[in-house]
């Protein structure tokens, strides 16, 4: 036991009971066996009410601010989820992987991985399992979209647009997402943003679905991509290996489309 703990040591013990993933129970278990203190040597009793009452207090107030990040970085799946099964699995995931960032914006980064892992790995695929986890893998690349370096300040002049029909005279932008689902979420991302305030549609029909997220004037769009469109556009990415398949016809026009919509950019930018 340290019979003077330094305020270091204070506000170590006090974290460590704070972030506990396990609340403030194991938060003092661990705090103790980490660094002698317990409970007794650190809060004296208060003239009114329990002291281990009190830490825990603090405890729930850290988990509490959690879950409202990720209900702020997940809004229309909380809205479909509903606020109580939302809520059961975010304090899940936040037992199973607690915050180990300086930011809170790395916060929900593995919430639609942990969604699916969720699920019995012999179900079959059901439109009503795979909305969860996609609908969150569509919202975490809103949240990355909306905080990746932009195009607002690039300053393109009119020959950048016609450079070609090379695949290695564009890169993605920087702020662009890809994602490959299992259905067709971008009417129901729309639908979902125009009625907030009218229940959730039902999930859509099972189907492959392409989508980009992209930025244009600080404003995040989702669009629809057709399968040889979401490949031409993974083959731009600057760490992709594989070269982009030749375009022909109607095709080949698609690049400077893409760049109108701030999908792509002249590869010498980057």
């Amino acid at each position: 036991m340290n019979p003077s703990p330094t305020l270091l040591d204070s506000q170590r013990w006090l974290l460590t009971v704070m972030t506990a993933s396990q609340g403030a129970e194991a938060g003092l278990a661990l705090a103790a066996q980490a660094q002698g203190l317990t409970l007794e040597d650190m809060i004296m009793p208060p003239p009114r009410g329990d002291a281990r009452a009190r830490v825990a207090v603090y405890a729930g107030g850290y988990l509490a601010r959690l879950l409202a990040c990720l209900r702020a970085d997940f809004p229309l799946l909380a809205r479909v989820m509903g606020d109580e099964v939302f809520d059961f699995f975010a304090r899940r995931y936040l037992h199973h992987c607690p915050s180990r960032s300086t930011t809170l914006y790395d916060l929900g980064a593995r919430f639609a991985d942990f969604l699916a892992a969720s699920q019995p790995p012999s179900a079959e695929p059901h439109a009503e399992l795979a909305l969860p986890v996609a609908l969150a893998r569509l919202e975490r690349a809103y949240v990355e979209c909306l905080r990746a370096p932009g195009l607002e300040y690039a300053a393109l002049g009119m020959a950048d647009w016609w450079r070609g029909l090379d695949a290695r005279a564009w890169r993605l932008a920087p702020c662009v997402r890809l994602l490959a689902l299992p259905l067709p979420l971008a009417p129901y991302w729309q639908t979902l943003q125009q009625q907030p305030d009218a229940p959730p549609p039902p999930a859509p029909a099972l189907a492959p679905c392409w989508l980009a997220l992209t930025r244009q004037h600080w404003r995040v769009q989702v669009l629809a991509l057709q399968d040889w469109q979401y490949q031409f556009l993974r083959a731009c990415q600057p760490d992709h290996t594989a070269p982009a398949a030749a375009l022909s016809g109607e095709q080949a026009l698609w690049p400077h489309q893409a760049a109108d919509l701030g999908l792509l950019a002249p590869a010498q930018m980057g």
